[in-house]
């Protein structure tokens, strides 16, 4: 596959799906092959697909569908089909599929697709179906004996003619064996199932019922039909000549008419102009080793020049590729000569893939055509027929050439996958760039760009979308004047490493017990508030103790925001919950001679009866020449009982001496038990001139 260089990478294979007559296991092997183990017994490669493969090849467990099990022939392959979809997708390869199958394989594969709904595997898993020389409408495989046999016997009597009698004997054995494999074929179950007959009261079973079930309008259908009175075996070319005429005429590949290959014949929904279908030269037995005709099916865009009798025609690329009848430059691309019911040929030429631009058409006289002699020349792309020479005369062949225009498909690029930072709880704004896409004919495109739910986006090479947390999946599908055209995608994810603000309204919170000797319920719920870029609602937790109740002391609590994307910041308070002296001095600022309130709040934490005596202490400037005042000054309550777990409130004036120096004091508050300092609080007062 390396040589088909359009699309630009190679192809690769994927591996082989197989199935081991009736073991329903769905077995993978690279190379197709089933290894036989020490002990005789089958040891099959149980590997996996390669997922980033293009293709995978498929072989049943009887390809002349002889099954133990029923239903035997080729609803039972039809059901492998299905089998190994299966595989595929629980190997993770990414659908939809494109099914190429051969001969009754294509009698599988539409048995499989039509049993929806009864099935609903096969859709939307299959895109497209491609068959070739199917016999749809049954084949003809009596007549292929016939004249196998006919030929066979011929040969060898041809043989025993000219040659020694033991290889006589070997032919004519040889003869005897293929004529047993002719009949066990000819009877074999798949061959009663695809049996060709005219009389729809003698159609088999098998067909009569496909014929009543219609093609899914999901699925793109192709039909590629061949025919060749030359069919080789055992290295031997046989002409058989025209079949006999019957209800499909007589044109065939050997084994199936063309009538029958084409699915546009069937009667059945779709309409006939939503199936494609073409015609190559190829005998039965090559047609699937015909890889060129095989991309040509995959490709709608697919070039097919037509050179009608009586010339010959050479295809020259922009590039200076050419394909002729003895020349192949052109990757992918093939030369045929196909018989046409005039008992003429044409020459075809197939570009699958084809690059864009103005292609050179050349012309050449078959031998024994007159200069009066006609021809016509056209150009088959995307279902659009173009004509190039309408019934030109040999004389008035362009010694240039014909310059026809083939059409490329456009190619899309959507970009480098970007990861982008939250923008906001609405989503992010992204820039979708497919500035890159663009069409070997300079073509004006048109661009579409969808999210991952399907949503119009963007209508223009560059694009904004606004894209949500997490991976979006974003699909730009550009196309062209004539409706060609090609998808890419792009992926951007949305991330949210941005811790929320926290904001606390204060650092420290001082309580008294609200339980004596025990703590106190501290109410925290209106301290914390938090904001985020990208979550609008963050979650605020604190490790308070349970209730938030707190003991007699300090404690340290740690307030955490935390965002949807977990992300999250912290910030702490301190809650107290005091014992002892608790002081408080109003006003806070007094002249010389002036008056101040001095207030003591005396807590108990004790677990008996205390005598208290509060001693105050006030500090300030020291003397100078101008004022009298001492460093300090001291006074004390009378004592008091304070019974265990209890508080008291004491306060009285004090009058500040007129002479006392101006400046800031501090009064301090000791608790005195027994004589013994226990506790002090202090407030400031300022003294004015």
């Amino acid at each position: 596959m390396d040589y088909l260089e359009t699309p630009p990478n190679p192809w690769h294979f994927g591996g082989q799906l197989y199935h081991n007559g009736d073991d329903p296991q769905t077995y993978v092997s690279p190379k197709g092959t089933c290894v036989p183990a020490p002990d005789g017994a089958n040891s099959c490669d149980r590997g996996t697909l390669a997922l980033k493969a293009d293709f995978f090849t498929a072989s049943f467990g009887s390809n002349i569908g002889s099954y133990g099990t029923s239903p035997p022939g080729l609803a039972h392959q039809g059901t492998e089909v299905g089998k190994f979809l299966d595989r595929m997708i629980i190997d993770g390869v990414p659908a939809p599929y494109i099914i190429v199958a051969h001969s009754n394989g294509g009698l599988a594969a539409r048995d499989f697709i039509t049993r929806t709904p009864d099935d609903p595997r096969a859709l939307p898993a299959v895109a497209r179906l491609v068959t070739y020389g199917t016999p749809h409408r049954g084949a003809d495989a009596d007549q292929l004996k016939t004249n196998l046999q006919t030929e066979l016997k011929k040969l060898s009597a041809e043989l025993c003619l000219v040659v020694n009698p033991l290889v006589c004997v070997a032919a004519l054995e040889g003869t005897q064996s293929l004529n047993q494999y002719l009949d066990d074929l000819t009877n074999s179950p798949a061959a009663k199932d695809a049996k060709l007959s005219c009389d729809p009261a003698a159609k088999s079973q098998f067909l009569s019922d496909l014929s009543t079930r219609s093609l899914p309008q999901g699925v793109n259908y192709v039909s590629i039909r061949g025919v060749s009175t030359i069919f080789h075996i055992l290295d031997v070319d046989f002409d058989f000549g025209n079949r006999k005429d019957d209800c499909l005429l007589a044109e065939w590949d050997g084994l199936v008419p063309q009538a029958s290959a084409d699915m546009a014949l069937l009667e059945l929904p779709p309409a006939r102009d939503k199936l494609r279908s073409f015609q190559t030269n190829q005998s039965h037995g090559d047609e699937n080793g015909d890889f060129p005709s095989v991309l040509c099916a995959l490709d709608e865009n697919c070039a097919v020049f037509d050179g009608h009798s009586p010339v010959d025609i050479e295809v020259i690329a922009p590039s200076r590729r050419k394909m002729a009848k003895n020349l192949s430059s052109i990757p992918g691309a093939s030369y045929m000569n196909i018989s046409e019911a005039d008992k003429n040929e044409r020459a075809a030429v197939l570009i699958p893939f084809p690059e864009g631009g103005q292609y050179t058409v050349k012309a050449t006289p078959k031998p024994g055509a007159k200069p009066t002699d006609t021809f016509t020349i056209t150009l088959t792309q995307n279902g659009v027929t173009t004509t190039i020479a309408d019934h030109m005369q040999i004389q008035s062949i362009p010694p240039d050439g014909f310059h026809p225009h083939v059409n490329s498909r456009p190619f899309a690029i959507a970009g480098f996958d970007q990861t982008v930072e939250c923008a906001g709880s609405n989503g992010s704004p992204v820039t979708l760039n497919g500035s890159a896409s663009g069409d070997q004919d300079s073509d004006i495109l048109t661009y579409e760009w969808a999210d991952s739910l399907g949503n119009m986006v963007g209508a223009s090479a560059i694009a904004t979308a606004v894209a949500q947390i997490g991976t979006q999946t974003y699909t730009l599908n550009v196309t062209d004047p004539s409706g060609l055209s090609a998808t890419a995608q792009t992926h951007v994810t949305v991330r949210d490493i941005t811790p929320p603000v926290l904001t606390l309204t204060k650092n420290i919170v001082t309580v008294f017990p609200t339980v004596a000797g025990l703590g106190a319920s501290v109410d925290l719920s209106s301290i914390a508030s938090a904001t985020d870029i990208c979550d609008p609602h963050p979650t605020i937790t604190n490790d308070a103790p349970a209730n938030s109740f707190f003991p007699i002391g300090t404690t340290t609590v740690t307030f955490t925001a935390t965002d949807h994307s977990g992300n999250s910041s912290q910030k702490k308070i301190t809650v107290q919950v005091l014992c002892g002296v608790v002081i408080d001095v109003s006003p806070s600022t007094v002249p010389r001679g002036g008056t101040i309130t001095v207030g003591a709040k005396v807590i108990s934490c004790a677990s008996t009866t205390q005598t208290v005596v509060v001693q105050f202490t006030l500090t300030g400037p020291l003397r100078s020449n101008a004022c009298t005042s001492s460093k300090s000054i001291m006074f004390t309550t009378p004592p008091f009982t304070l019974a265990a777990g209890t508080q008291r409130t004491v306060s009285f004036p004090f009058k500040v001496p007129s002479k006392l120096c101006p400046g800031a004091y501090s009064i301090t508050a000791t608790t005195l038990v027994n004589g013994t300092a226990v506790n002090t609080s202090t407030a400031s007062v300022t003294v004015t001139p």
